[in-house]
């Protein structure tokens, strides 16, 4: 998934993976503000017990910080990662997940855990996928949100992603 916004409002373009930055916002008059990538399972079973729970990954969330130097404020960021994270939820509920794991940042284990009511799984570890920095595992239950935080749940509503949410990009 990749939230996009109006490239006026936010500023400059984020990194590509090379590091290089677009000029012109003339060939895209959007840019992407926000990613992040579902893992699912390819036969949603679980691991065949009855009950067992289904579980997804969530990668590569990510929203692009070079905007809220230039006037956007922390509330544009919390709205980006919350719209993000919504819209997520909403479509591993439609594809029959029951749990989402990430690996994070362990100053960011806090938030998951207010925010989302996940639980960490084992010890911080050196993690190689971004280069030997810090990682702890943490798993949510997403069939539950009324353990996700009180002011935030009606954002993550249990029901099934509309099609206008899950429309391929072009």
């Amino acid at each position: 998934m990749a939230f996009r916004s109006d490239g006026d409002r936010l500023g400059r373009s984020p990194a590509a993976s090379d590091g290089t930055r677009r000029t012109s916002n003339e060939a895209a008059p959007h840019q992407i503000c926000g990613t992040v990538t579902l893992l699912s399972p390819r036969d949603n079973d679980g691991d065949g017990r009855v009950g067992a729970p289904t579980i997804g990954r969530i990668t590569r969330l990510a929203v692009d910080h070079s905007p809220f130097g230039t006037g956007i404020t922390a509330t544009g960021y919390r709205t980006i990662f919350l719209e993000m994270t919504s819209c997520m939820h909403r479509v591993a509920l439609q594809m029959g997940l029951t749990h989402l794991d990430a690996v994070v940042h362990p100053r960011h284990a806090k938030l998951y855990r207010r925010v989302f009511g996940a639980e960490p799984i084992g010890e911080t570890f050196a993690c190689e996928e971004v280069g030997g920095s810090p990682g702890q595992y943490m798993r949510a239950d997403i069939t539950q949100p009324s353990h996700f935080h009180a002011r935030l749940r009606d954002r993550y509503e249990s029901k099934a992603a509309s099609q206008s949410l899950i429309a391929p990009r072009s």
